[in-house]
């Protein structure tokens, strides 16, 4: 059995969704961030989630499939990467957004 590796598979792909949540919830209002954006830009998708998931959760998998890192080693990196890819691009999608018209 195998259940390290699982588990930590696993957390690897599950873990970076819970760096969404905390930094929407607990770091937004500190770092300027719109909590929710989604909804404030009445969206049902938010792009900047799947794409801050996306990156470090493939590189992961990447690292453990292709260069054998074991899985439970990855899902920190993960989390703490996904939730700075988080915050910049939702920093920069808010700041583009509230940009004061020119006339």
């Amino acid at each position: 059995m195998h259940l390290l590796g699982f588990v930590g598979i696993y957390g690897t792909v599950l873990a970076p969704i819970g760096a969404v949540i905390f930094v929407d919830y607990f770091l937004a209002r500190r770092w300027g961030l719109a909590s929710n954006p989604a909804a404030l830009w009445q969206r049902s998708f938010n792009p900047d989630v799947l794409i801050a998931w996306l990156l470090p959760v493939g590189l992961g998998l990447w690292l453990h499939f292709r260069h054998e890192v074991p899985a439970h080693f990855l899902p920190l990196p993960c989390w703490l990467v996904c939730g700075l890819i988080y915050a910049v691009l939702t920093k920069r999608r808010t700041s583009r957004h509230s940009a004061p018209a020119c006339d």
